[in-house]
């Protein structure tokens, strides 16, 4: 499918509502954006993330076909040469060909200048695509962007690569924060426990040449920590540094990359060969490659953030340093916030706990007044029964009783007077402190011996 072949109606529709500047299509409207996408392919739509998610924007070109009815590149079209405008029209055979090597800020300076802030560099091969965005780095690095505009890009990865400059601020300016650039006079003295570092060098994973540097890194990235308030300390078995703040602690690794070559062995150099038709034997091997990494070991804790700092061709491990110390001080306020949620925590449980064992002693105290309860009423009952036991027996008599009956019908009277709480006096239950054990049933999922405490 063409890039200007006609729009479906939902198309179409999408697009008007992205031109509608009161009815935004942004990553919430998901049932949208296959066709957000088709849009964007076709040119007619742009998706910058804000906030990590993206956002639908119109161009030039979706303005157009809402304008005219087609797409702005659409070729059989009479007299369309004369209506697009320079951003949009094809680039000379020369520019698509524009190699790696000739692409410099001053170029991409010029082509924004000459084809008004806009350049279109059509389906370029990987190289080239990489170079364009060297280019594009190295412009907003050295702060070349006109004043009052910003510089973006569409095709990062894949088909056409449209660099522009555009009015206003970047609308992910607010998200973003100065990188501190660290660094340390050489006339301080070493840090003392990076100058333990230099007398057992062990921890680092360097080669004897790249020492003396991952110990500067180190001893800018100490000294500046300490200046924060924090300590810094060299652990046994430890490699690296460890860095603490409160209870929070980090290890912080320095390591060295390696590069695979295949080069003749010393040995194999000095020996001579037999006949004059041997060659010398090629082996693979690692050799340092003098970059250098900071790293902090893997921990689920902080799964997601950046762990990992490393020289690559456009920048240093120099420049990472206000990058690193940043993620660690990111860690400590992190450490800290779950801290206090922790003991928020722990005293919503033991309020929850208090209230369980209250409500708890209560019903105990409770069932306690109800056993006592029923005791009575049990007692009433029987001394009543038993009273009018005696009265039916007496009644059934039919001749003087033999003293054995009396004293019987005499005893019975006596039982239920002791037995009965109207007479004897009614008592109120003794409540008393429940032990754990009487105060589980009352519990359902707490413990008795704490909020802490398993069942």
């Amino acid at each position: 499918m063409k890039r200007w072949t006609q729009l479906t109606d939902h198309q179409l529709a999408v697009l008007q509502r992205v031109g509608d500047p009161d009815d935004q299509v942004t990553a919430r409207d998901s049932a949208l954006a296959t066709t957000v996408y088709a849009l964007r392919n076709r040119g007619l739509v742009v998706t910058p993330r804000v906030d990590g998610r993206w956002r639908a924007e119109i161009t030039v070109a979706g303005r157009f076909y809402l304008e005219h009815g087609y797409h702005p590149e659409r070729p059989d079209v009479p007299g369309q040469a004369g209506t697009l405008s320079r951003r949009r029209s094809p680039r000379p055979a020369s520019e698509k060909k524009r190699s790696a090597r000739q692409i410099t800020v001053e170029t991409l300076l010029q082509l924004l200048e000459e084809q008004d802030g806009s350049v279109r560099v059509e389906d370029p091969d990987s190289e080239t695509r990489a170079a364009w965005r060297r280019a594009i780095a190295a412009v907003k690095r050295q702060n070349l962007v006109p004043a009052g505009m910003h510089l973006r890009h569409h095709g990062r990865d894949e088909g056409d690569l449209v660099i522009e400059l555009v009015q206003g601020e970047h609308p992910d300016a607010k998200y973003w924060e100065p990188r501190p650039q660290l660094a340390a006079p050489e006339a301080d003295p070493p840090h003392p426990a990076v100058a333990k570092l230099s007398r057992d060098p062990a921890p680092l994973r360097v080669s004897k040449d790249s020492r003396e540097r991952a110990l500067r890194l180190l001893h800018i990235l100490a000294t500046e920590w300490e200046r924060s308030g924090h300590a810094v300390a060299v652990e046994a078995d430890q490699p690296g540094l460890t860095f603490t703040s409160g209870t929070s602690r980090f290890v912080l690794e320095v390591s060295e990359e390696s590069d695979l070559v295949e080069a003749p062995h010393l040995e194999e150099l000095e020996r001579k060969p037999t006949y004059s038709w041997q060659r010398v034997p090629v082996r693979s091997r690692y050799v340092s490659s003098g970059r250098l990494v900071l790293e902090l070991p893997h921990s689920w804790d902080y799964n997601g953030r950046r762990r990992r700092w490393a020289d690559r061709t456009r920048w240093s491990l120099e420049d990472k340093l206000g990058d690193v110390l940043k993620e660690l001080e990111g860690r400590v306020r992190l450490d800290e916030e779950r801290r206090i949620a922790a003991e928020r925590e722990k005293a919503a449980r033991r309020v929850q706990w208090e209230e369980a064992m209250a409500e708890a002693r209560f019903r105990f105290a409770e069932d306690v007044r109800i056993a006592a309860l029923n005791e009575q009423m049990q007692a009433w009952e029987t001394a009543a029964k038993v009273r009018a036991y005696c009265q039916a027996a007496e009644a059934a008599l039919v001749e003087s009783p033999d003293s054995d009956v009396v004293e019987w019908l005499r005893w019975m009277r006596n039982y239920a007077d002791r037995i009965d709480p109207a007479v004897c006096g009614v008592q109120a239950p003794q409540l008393r402190e429940p032990s754990a054990h009487e105060l589980r049933p009352y519990l359902d999922r707490w413990s008795p011996y704490g909020p802490d405490s398993s069942y």
